[in-house]
């Protein structure tokens, strides 16, 4: 392996806009709000990964649970700021031990350093 746990991290989080409007945003013709707004994005970025980074898919699945929507009037999430890589770590560990086909991912990220 030739990354960090904190440099999948990072380099997930890069894939993501600075910020996040959960008050909509047009995508194509159709106008999303709420938590649907963080779908749209995550599915766009799924799909622009290779099927066969592996890495890259678990991670980002990962990152896009660990995006806590805001509480109260604001709906606007910065995702530089707001995305813990605590949570982040949490998601990615609770999805590599979900299923056995993961298990020698598991071992990897286990033997990764975190920075």
């Amino acid at each position: 392996m030739t990354f960090t746990k904190k440099e999948l991290f990072e380099k997930t989080r890069l894939l993501w806009p600075d910020s996040v409007d959960l008050n909509g945003q047009y995508f194509g013709e159709i106008f999303i709000t709420g938590g649907e707004v963080l779908n749209e994005i995550y599915q766009k970025i799924e799909s622009s990964l290779d099927k066969n980074d592996h890495w890259m898919q678990i991670s980002c699945w990962s990152f896009h649970q660990a995006i806590e929507k805001p509480v109260g009037d604001s709906a606007l999430i910065s995702i530089l700021n707001d995305v813990s890589y605590e949570v982040y770590e949490k998601m990615m560990l609770e999805n590599l031990n979900g299923d056995e086909c993961w298990q020698a991912e598991l071992k990897i990220y286990g033997s990764l350093e975190s920075d």
